[in-house]
């Protein structure tokens, strides 16, 4: 009887590991009238202007059936002087149930994503709005190679001083 518990103990593990993979590094889940929306991205941290992986998908919040929908509407917005820029507006047609999508975004801040999930007709099943916050722009390696040489430079520099200044100064004779 041991045998066959731990039989189906492994079955259920193995059948459960693509759902451990399904999400990316973060993201978040929102209910909407009785649907579940997770929006999912990938590096956890954002940086502006490098690429990041987006992921939404529908479900129904009671059975956590994924739903097929016919299209997804996306929209992100960013305020800026008391205005709403819109950096990105598009309607996907999803495969396999979601939506996943490669993007990058200019600026740093928070950003504003309209979510809109259709199916047949021309209702929306749901429509969910999330923050998506987007980090500073990181030195890139070039950057960060020339800080490197102008650090070693300075060092170089100041040794040569102080070698320099130790061989010209007079030592008093005891």
């Amino acid at each position: 009887m041991g045998t066959v518990k731990a039989l189906i103990i492994a079955a259920v593990l193995l059948l459960a590991l693509p759902f451990s993979f399904a999400h990316l590094a973060a993201g978040q889940d929102k209910e909407v009238d009785g649907y579940l929306i997770d929006m999912g991205h990938d590096p956890e941290f954002i940086n502006a202007g490098e690429p990041f992986t987006l992921a939404l998908s529908i479900s129904n919040a009671t059975t956590q059936e994924q739903l097929n929908p016919r299209k997804v509407w996306l929209r992100i917005m960013k305020e800026e002087e008391g205005v709403q820029k819109v950096w990105f507006a598009g309607t996907f047609s999803p495969e396999a149930r979601s939506v996943t999508t490669l993007m990058s975004l200019p600026g740093d801040g928070v950003y504003t994503m309209d979510v809109r999930f259709f199916g047949e007709g021309p209702k929306a099943w749901a429509v969910a709005e999330f923050p998506l916050t987007i980090q500073p722009k990181k030195a890139s390696g070039m950057v960060m190679a020339w800080a490197l040489v102008a650090l070693g430079v300075a060092i170089l520099l100041i040794i040569v001083y102080v070698w320099y200044k130790a061989k010209i100064t007079p030592y008093p004779k005891k």
